[in-house]
């Protein structure tokens, strides 16, 4: 079985490239009969070089459709320019009668349908439809596809991550936060900033011997170091810049407990990464993120903006030694039980020779 797969170019820094990457290293071929080539649609730029790049992949794949013969073309998608670039490949597609895939990945969907014209709602509706399949990445996201597209054949394939080797380990004398991502405003980092901020005002010792570590680049950083200059927060908050995949295992193990203060999501990979290590999670109620973090049980769970409560978790996790132990020991459970990757792998294949 032949794949052709289609997503961001490794370049681009973010979870879709991050399952890119998980499912192109796998030995597929290995008792599989199943080999993937890989095309980039995207690398990013200013428009007109992404208008560029992608007339220039649109003809690599057209060559590569000419020249084998293809059982399925497995498309990683997200919102705006994604989708139009999904949307126009799978026409062709569905001209040359090569089955589909679409793995939807994207946090911000429901903003971009909602935003949408009711006649381009309805081209959204038909491609969810016309493809043989549309992969989404948890329960929630499942249904709102039905929601929006009935006859679509939506299955759910959570996001997965190897089992590291090691784990980290709790301290009670001392406590690192972590934040892992690209600095964006829908990834609620400023919110983050304004928890500590708050903490340091009303109780300043609560933050003895307390850090929270910023992993992550983006269009935000500048706005965010500001904040952090001129609330005088710089000695509890370090900005990392972006981690790679060298350092980022050390990255983890050198922290205690993941914060995510996301305002849009679909499951996200350093929360499942974060819980490969063994780490409470401290993150808002989106996409399907209920699915991995149980409120009070691995972690705790609040809605987007409340950064009182968000303040109120952290401290929590500051003096309950007990607590972080209790809840780094589930995190680490709950990953073995639904999120490794031999899970992810197993499932993929299903998907791939079901022959929908």
């Amino acid at each position: 079985m032949k794949i052709l797969m289609l997503g961001n170019s490794p370049k681009v820094h973010g979870g879709i490239t991050s399952v890119i990457s998980q499912i192109l290293k796998y030995d597929w071929n290995n008792n599989n009969n199943i080999s993937i080539d890989f095309i980039s649609t995207y690398e990013g730029g200013n428009n007109i070089h992404k208008i560029i790049y992608f007339y220039k992949q649109y003809k690599l794949i057209r060559k590569y459709i000419k020249n084998n013969k293809v059982d399925y073309v497995h498309m990683h998608i997200s919102h705006y320019g994604s989708f139009h670039r999904a949307n126009f490949l799978l026409k062709y597609f569905e001209r040359k009668k090569i089955k589909t895939i679409v793995h939807l990945h994207s946090s911000e969907f429901k903003v971009f349908y909602n935003s949408s014209s009711r006649y381009f709602q309805k081209k959204i509706s038909l491609f969810f439809e016309k493809a043989n399949i549309v992969i989404t990445l948890g329960e929630q996201w499942k249904d709102y596809i039905k929601s929006i597209s009935p006859k679509a054949n939506a299955i759910i394939l959570n996001n997965s991550v190897d089992n590291p080797k090691k784990e980290v380990k709790q301290e009670k004398n001392k406590i690192s936060f972590l934040y892992m991502g690209v600095l964006v405003k829908r990834k609620g980092v400023i919110d983050l900033l304004k928890a500590i901020d708050m903490i340091n005002k009303t109780n300043a010792s609560d933050l003895q011997n307390v850090v929270f570590n910023i992993a992550g680049d983006g269009e935000e950083k500048i706005n965010l170091e500001n904040f952090v200059k001129e609330n005088h927060l710089n000695e509890y908050v370090n900005f990392l810049g972006w981690i790679d995949d060298k350092t980022k295992e050390e990255t983890y193990l050198k922290n205690d407990i993941m914060i995510l203060p996301s305002y849009n999501e679909g499951l996200p990979m350093c929360i499942l990464e974060a819980m490969s290590y063994g780490m409470p999670i401290i993150t808002t109620n989106v996409g399907s993120i209920k699915e991995a973090v149980i409120n009070e049980q691995n972690g705790f769970i609040f809605e987007p903006g409340e950064i009182e409560k968000m303040a109120n978790y952290i401290t929590s996790c500051i003096s309950n030694y007990n607590l972080r132990v209790k809840m780094s020991k589930e995190s680490k459970n709950i990953f073995l039980k639904k999120f490794d990757s031999n899970k992810f792998y197993s499932k993929l294949k299903e998907i791939y020779l079901r022959g929908d």
